[in-house]
């Protein structure tokens, strides 16, 4: 899996929109081809768990002017939120704060 990768290219290029825009489509398509990959993203999943899904979200703040990053992240989110039912508990709680 190359989720590490796509942690990285998300925490590391904030203010590259495409490189978001890349890696939130990336991560989309990992997750719809091997939706296991669920496992290691979030919170309170254990110390090995990434959190993706808060760089997808800070992605989308950072850069709601742009609409190709802001359909990918919510796409990413999406698929999240359809998989796995921890990360949707996770992050209907970050929505509702």
């Amino acid at each position: 899996m190359w989720t590490r990768e796509v942690f990285t290219a998300l925490t590391s290029h904030c203010d590259k929109p495409e490189v978001l825009h890349a890696a939130c489509h990336a991560l989309q398509e990992l997750i719809d081809v091997c939706p296991d990959v669920l496992d290691e993203i979030g919170d309170g999943l254990g110390d090995s768990a990434i959190p993706l899904h808060s760089c997808s979200m800070a992605a989308l703040v950072l850069h709601m002017d742009d609409p190709e990053l802001c359909e990918s992240s919510c796409r990413v989110l999406a698929s999240m939120v359809n998989n796995s039912n921890s990360l949707r508990e996770v992050i209907m709680h970050s929505f509702s704060i």
